[in-house]
């Protein structure tokens, strides 16, 4: 008998800012001096207002994959954290996908293109995200004399599938995959989502 594959929640994400985008390359590189390692992912983080609908929109269906994989559990870690006060993302909601494989890429129209030309921060992007629940054993200690305790730790991961490049950030358009047809400043999408060919 073959076990049938987990059936994940798909979510498409509002369009909103992308920061610290790897999607054409994993993050393997380390800035000197950065307390930090990378982590080897495709990724991408979206920079939503707090009073953004499609903010709203996307914590709801991450309540519902919640609440379907650990309905008894009060503390479950979700991809969405508020931006660090003295930063320029302060006040704002971050939320980061991560794949251990390149997504597919689209332009504005949803053709296919080179994933590399996704890289700016400020992109206006659409995510397709699959919403996966993990549970692990973390083991501490309450003090150096305890002895070992353990508990669970619960979550819900957002696994980057793709990426729709909605708009290139204003006044640097860019010169991959599809984009010929760009002027100076901003494009807005002229269709809907990225649909898989």
């Amino acid at each position: 008998m073959v076990d049938k594959a987990p059936d994940f929640a798909v979510v498409f994400t509002g369009t909103a800012p992308g920061i610290n985008c790897h999607i054409g390359a994993p993050d393997t590189d380390r800035p000197p001096g950065a307390s930090w390692e990378p982590d080897g992912k495709h990724k991408a983080t979206l920079v939503f207002e707090p009073s953004d609908p499609d903010l709203a929109t996307l914590s709801a269906a991450l309540e519902a994959a919640r609440k379907a994989a650990f309905p008894d559990e009060a503390a479950v870690a979700l991809p969405l954290k508020k931006g660090r006060a003295g930063t320029r993302h302060a006040g704002k909601v971050l939320f980061t996908a991560t794949a251990t494989s390149r997504p597919e890429t689209f332009d504005r129209r949803g053709r296919p293109m080179d994933p590399h030309g996704i890289s700016r921060d400020g992109d206006e992007l659409r995510l397709k995200v699959l919403l996966v629940p993990w549970e692990f054993t973390e083991r501490f200690q309450a003090t150096a004399t305890s002895k070992t305790k353990e508990a669970k730790v619960y979550g819900i991961a957002a696994r980057l599938d793709g990426v729709q490049l909605i708009r290139s950030r204003p006044n640097w358009p860019h010169d991959a995959g599809g984009f010929s047809d760009l002027g100076d400043g901003p494009q807005e999408a002229e269709g809907g989502p990225a649909r898989r060919r």
